[in-house]
């Protein structure tokens, strides 16, 4: 997935696909193994017990999950995680260290949510500076931009109608 992301935005200059049917095309043009995989995470949001509004909106969380997990700037294997934090430790401030601690942890309870999701292999999670959100702002978490560290003030909150719907 990473690298469907990687080349239409970094080496064929592609614009950010912020339509989940568009979204959904590319991908599975860019790697016939992920052909269905949008379609099975969509059903893991229970869409038959929800709104359509509800839907939609879970369609571009989606679609924003996938970007996310995508712009984190180091490639690791998972299962070498904690040699890569290990490796790293030396070169970031105490703030990343605690954060590099806290990952996995974070990592495993929120695909625990995740209904039926495993990690099969050598599944890999690219790890970025930066992300550009849907409405132009870009999201930074890097101890060297410009020689100073940049951690964005943002949060993410549920729509409690979302959320109960």
């Amino acid at each position: 997935m990473s690298s469907v992301l990687y080349k239409n935005q970094k080496i064929l200059k592609q614009k950010t696909i912020y339509d989940s049917d568009k979204f959904k095309n590319m991908l599975e043009m860019g790697d016939v193994d992920l052909i269905g995989f949008f379609d099975e995470l969509y059903q893991g949001t229970n869409p038959n017990t929800k709104s359509d509004k509800t839907n939609n909106n879970n369609k571009k969380k989606l679609v924003s999950l996938y970007y996310f997990l995508s712009s984190i700037q180091s490639l690791y294997k998972m299962q070498n995680a904690n040699t890569f934090f290990n490796e790293k430790k030396d070169f970031v401030d105490n703030k990343m260290q605690t954060g590099f601690a806290r990952f996995m942890s974070c990592l495993d309870s929120y695909l625990d949510l995740l209904d039926g999701f495993t990690i099969i292999g050598e599944t890999q999670i690219n790890i970025y500076e930066s992300v550009t959100l849907e409405n132009g702002v870009i999201m930074r978490a890097t101890n060297r931009y410009h020689n100073k560290v940049w951690f964005s003030d943002i949060a993410i909150s549920m729509d409690s109608e979302e959320h109960m719907g």
